[in-house]
């Protein structure tokens, strides 16, 4: 027969390996168990509400409130969801009072 390595552990040699303890009393088990737990969990935080993501509307409406009329335009131009390259948009830009200098 070709040789073989020797099994590393009981378990290489085909036996189940439980690992052997000493039988707890009941009220010892719980005990240990509620002392474990108490000095490794934490009390949760309550989970952070997620904030709505804006359309992209909202937030050419918040630019132009800003009067961040460059900034608008870019993101209109570039918008991802290209939902605001339209008529309606460049029309909309056409109705805003002037920008002063600075602004």
């Amino acid at each position: 027969t070709p040789w073989q390595p020797p099994p590393r552990s009981r378990t290489d040699a085909g036996e189940a390996y439980t690992p052997e303890r000493p039988a707890a009393e009941p009220a010892e088990a719980a005990a240990a168990a509620g002392t474990a737990e108490a000095a490794c969990s934490k009390p949760k935080a309550a989970p952070r509400p997620r904030k709505k993501a804006l359309s992209e509307t909202e937030k050419l409406d918040a630019l132009l409130a800003d009067k961040a009329y460059d900034r608008a335009a870019h993101f209109a131009a570039n918008s991802p969801k290209q939902e605001l390259r339209t008529l309606a948009t460049v029309q909309r830009f056409g109705t805003l009072p002037p920008a002063t200098p600075g602004e």
